[in-house]
């Protein structure tokens, strides 16, 4: 599976999720192929838009948004959310893993592929997050179907080098 931003996803692990759970699989994938949701880098959700994890935070409770005055970037704590916890780790990962399935951490699910250097070359790494896919460029149209895959049986492809080449 080849992505706009030059990684090539070679391995898709296939999640186990119950039936609630797909519900909320199905609404993330949704919302990422809408086109409604825009697209930020490095963080849950700036004033530009969300990452893939922060959209799927923002389907649980799109009121749990919060901003400091002068901050880049929003924290997340669900508005029922007991007193005590302040970060937007301490809730996101309970959370997360509660309703999308124990699978999916607090960076998503890792695929496996070989990905940019930055430097005009790929590297071949066996475990990159969906956060770590989303800050390299991938869109949430791509991200839907990496999401896509996992939840129907996971995806593995070989990739051939050609022939006489190192």
């Amino acid at each position: 599976m080849r992505l706009t931003c030059g990684a090539v996803i070679t391995r898709i692990p296939a999640v186990t999720i119950t039936d609630e759970q797909r519900v909320y699989w199905e609404r993330w994938i949704q919302a990422l192929e809408s086109g409604d949701f825009k697209q930020t880098t490095y963080c849950l959700r700036d004033d530009t838009g969300f990452c893939c994890l922060g959209l799927a935070s923002h389907l649980i409770d799109s009121q749990g948004w919060h901003k400091e005055d002068g901050a880049r970037t929003f924290s997340f704590k669900p508005s029922n959310a007991a007193k005590g916890s302040e970060t937007s780790r301490d809730h996101l990962i309970p959370l997360i893993r509660n309703l999308y399935g124990k699978e999916l951490g607090p960076l998503g699910i890792n695929v496996g592929g070989r990905f940019p250097d930055g430097l005009g070359t790929t590297l071949e790494i066996g475990s990159l997050s969906l956060s770590g896919i989303n800050d390299m460029g991938a869109t949430f149209k791509e991200i839907a179907e990496i999401l896509r895959h996992s939840i129907n049986g996971g995806y593995t492809c070989a990739i051939v080098s050609p022939v006489g080449a190192n």
